[in-house]
């Protein structure tokens, strides 16, 4: 009695339950080889997922850089714009200091030649000078002789006087007098004349040299002017040079 009989029935359901199970087994494979699929695919979420993250990073990163040299850029470009300014209003400087150096050479080059032509009037000047000095100093030189002529003729005119004097000395003492009498006409005219003699070749002499004298003042006046008008050339021929710098320095900055 304790032994089961095995029906048909029971047979069947046996088979029955043994299909099942093997299915269920097939299924259990099926689910276990779909976790696998599933881990799979999670495995390679997750590296793709790190991948992903190390590439945001990297991008993150990248990112930094070109924020960073952005800023930079900006800052080059404000920079660069603050001495673009600075270029142009140094521009604008140079060019109105060009204008006025431009100016200025125009000036100054009218003054050099005027300063030129004035200094070559000067040496006009000195060479009718040096000719005048030496009409002057020949004049001077026949005034001398003159003079000495006169004094010769004076002293001539003095030494007979005085053999005059000397013969009416005599002849009176001959007389057989105490005294020596000339009249008050004759003593006049002697001392008249020898005064008049002497008077007339100081004030020659006299005149002669202040004529030399202002010869001389004369000439040096226009050595001083002739020196002080070619020191004035020189200096604007300099500052011509500066200008001239100045210019070209402002046309290669500009280009």
């Amino acid at each position: 009695m304790d032994e089961i009989m095995e029906t048909p029935s029971m047979a069947k359901e046996l088979e029955a339950a043994k299909r099942v199970l093997s299915s269920l087994k097939e299924e259990g494979f099926k689910c276990m080889a779909s976790l696998d699929d599933i881990r799979g695919e999670l495995k390679h979420v997750s590296y793709e997922k790190a991948l992903s993250k190390k590439k945001q990073q990297k991008s993150d990163l990248i990112i930094q850089k070109l924020n960073s040299k952005l800023l930079q850029a900006n800052a080059k470009l404000e920079a660069t714009s603050l001495n673009q300014e600075k270029v142009n209003s140094l521009s604008s400087n140079l060019s109105l200091t060009l204008e006025q150096a431009e100016e200025a050479a125009g000036t100054a080059q009218k003054e050099s030649w005027t300063a030129m032509e004035e200094t070559a009037k000067i040496k006009e000047e000195i060479k009718e000078m040096d000719l005048e000095t030496s009409l002057a100093k020949e004049k001077l030189q026949a005034a001398v002789k003159e003079l000495k002529k006169v004094k010769s003729s004076e002293g001539s005119a003095l030494e007979n006087l005085r053999a005059v004097v000397g013969k009416t000395v005599m002849e009176r003492a001959s007389m057989k007098s105490s005294k020596v009498v000339i009249s008050r006409f004759e003593f006049e005219y002697l001392m008249g004349n020898a005064a008049m003699a002497e008077e007339i070749a100081d004030k020659k002499v006299a005149a002669a040299e202040a004529w030399v004298r202002a010869l001389k003042e004369s000439e040096k006046e226009i050595l001083m002017r002739t020196e002080m008008l070619e020191r004035e050339a020189r200096e604007l021929k300099a500052d011509y040079r500066l200008l001239l710098e100045k210019r070209l320095h402002a046309k290669k900055i500009n280009t």
